[in-house]
């Protein structure tokens, strides 16, 4: 749980920072701005899932099929749909017996 809270506060700290360039910059661009932060969460949500593996994979494939994140985020989990990180059978095995 504490990866995930650095990970958001991150990705917090980013669309923050981001809002306030916007703000500051003239009209021209902004657009830019935003899909950059999307594209710097959106790896930090991939990594973060990636070496949390099991129920994190699982809730970032679920909301790349349902695509209600922005396209940033949902192109860069979208990964984790066929390139999972395999998990070795005595894993799996063990989890089912425990189930």
């Amino acid at each position: 749980p504490l990866r995930l809270v650095a990970a958001g506060l991150k990705i917090a700290t980013d669309y923050k920072i981001t809002s306030r360039i916007r703000r500051k910059a003239e009209s021209g661009g902004a657009g830019d701005d935003l899909s950059g932060a999307h594209k710097r969460g959106a790896l930090k949500l991939y990594n973060l899932c990636k070496s949390n593996g099991g129920v994190y994979i699982k809730a970032a494939q679920f909301a790349a099929a349902r695509k209600v994140l922005p396209e940033e985020y949902t192109m860069e989990l979208a990964v984790l749909m066929d390139q999972a990180p395999p998990q070795p059978f005595h894993q799996i095995a063990q989890v089912l017996r425990k189930e």
